[in-house]
């Protein structure tokens, strides 16, 4: 297993919310597999850069690419290189202290009215982590730099904006319940009459939970949160720092039963310090694929595949395989996402039995890998259980889980490498 980072469990330590620890524990049965004398982890390793792809394919009876969407599907509109402007990949990457993130020159003394662009479950993340009582954060394994951060904030208002409906919204009821429970903000509910008119409808039970959260009215809080739907940003304003969201409005339409926003003449200006744009994500190619037949899909930023058999134009790419996010796109949580897993492993399993994978004794795997690494800093799994440790003493003394190392030369001098 080969880990660009010299720590394991990427989307389940830099991608779930800090609040959020039971969805985490799945990297106990992570660290169970980690174990078994069969498995070598290979972390502060970047596939293409230190180690080319070729190698791999040359030493190796098959590989799995399961490096997710490590990249923010963007927008292209004015402004959005303004200061203040950020896409939400980073910001949750930011707050789970991710090394590659950790100066993004985040200072939130200086907001007031956040917005979220998006409508999924990653900008209600997004919205409680920034109105939630610090305090409460300080029981999680969020980072201190995000902690310090968090403990200055002048944040009021936070709106998320989404371009269609409430019945297209990818939230689900969990994370608006989550919402809706923080005690220190009040929903403003603007759109209550959208919500209302949509819990009336025939729905299935979730959506029409769902629907009826949302139509409720909420207690008051000293800070506010509000849902806004049927806009898209049409340009972000200010001198140099953001200052303004313009927005259109949206009019939805059925096109070959789908439900489409069509932008209208219409426009509106939402005051924001901060604005984060959360529109999904995307995966992309690895060096040297090009020269390996693996044709990366760009307009659907994944690897095309049949069960996880990884596909060149006209076949099957031999002891190529793929999973997770770089198979099937940004869909899905952990555990749907460890499903189609056991989907790709099965296939890998199948093609050893029919033969379509030789197994000889040709590919010398670790002892060339090894070699072509012999003076490069790898961290080893033992090495992790060190700086896990390390991290875990820090967190007691602190009541918490854990105090993550922010930095890569301090992980691998902790790590003991």
């Amino acid at each position: 297993m080969f880990e660009a980072l010299p720590v394991p469990f990427g989307l389940a330590r830099y991608g779930v919310a800090p609040d959020h620890p039971e969805v985490k524990n799945v990297v106990h049965k992570f660290s169970e597999v980690a174990l078994d004398r069969r498995v070598r982890f290979y972390g502060n390793v970047r596939i293409g850069t230190d180690i080319p792809l070729v190698k791999l394919h040359e030493h190796y009876d098959a590989t799995v690419y399961c490096y997710g969407s490590a990249a923010a599907r963007t927008l292209s509109v004015p402004g959005i290189d303004l200061k203040g402007v950020l896409d939400a990949r980073e910001m949750v990457a930011w707050y789970n202290g991710h090394p590659e993130v950790q100066n993004l020159g985040i200072n939130l003394e200086q907001v007031e009215q956040a917005v979220v662009i998006g409508h999924g479950n990653v900008a209600l993340d997004l919205a409680r982590v920034l109105l939630s009582d610090v305090d409460k954060l300080r029981k999680t394994d969020i980072s201190e730099r995000a902690l310090e951060e968090l403990s200055r904030s002048r944040v009021k208002s936070v709106k998320i904006i989404g371009r269609r409906g409430p019945l297209q919204a990818s939230f689900t009821a969990k994370e608006i319940r989550e919402l809706i429970k923080l005690e220190e903000a009040r929903f403003i509910n603007s759109d209550r009459e959208l919500h209302v008119q949509a819990s009336m409808q025939e729905l299935r039970r979730p959506a029409r939970r769902l629907m009826q959260l949302l139509a409720a009215t909420q207690p008051a809080g000293q800070r506010s949160w509000d849902l806004l739907y049927k806009r898209s940003p049409r340009a972000f304003i200010g001198d140099t720092a953001l200052e303004k969201v313009q927005l259109t409005l949206n009019e939805l339409q059925d096109i070959g039963g789908r439900t489409v926003a069509q932008p209208t003449n219409q426009t509106e200006i939402v005051s924001a310090e901060m604005a984060l744009v959360s529109i999904g994500y995307r995966a992309i190619p690895l060096p040297g694929m090009s020269e390996m037949n693996i044709v990366f899909d760009t307009t659907r930023h994944i690897l095309p595949n049949v069960q996880g058999r990884v596909n060149s134009l006209d076949a099957s790419v031999p002891g190529t395989y793929c999973s997770g996010w770089v198979k099937n796109g940004p869909v899905g949580v952990i555990a749907s996402t460890m499903q189609d897993a056991f989907e790709t492993a099965e296939a890998l399993v199948a093609d050893v039995k029919n033969g379509m994978i030789a197994c000889g004794p040709e590919k010398s795997g670790r002892q060339v890998i090894e070699s072509l690494l012999a003076h490069h800093r790898v961290v080893t799994w033992q090495h992790w259980l060190q700086l896990a440790r390390y991290e875990a003493s820090r967190g007691a003394e602190q009541s918490r889980p854990a105090c993550k190392v922010l930095q890569v030369e301090d992980m691998l001098r902790f790590a003991g490498v």
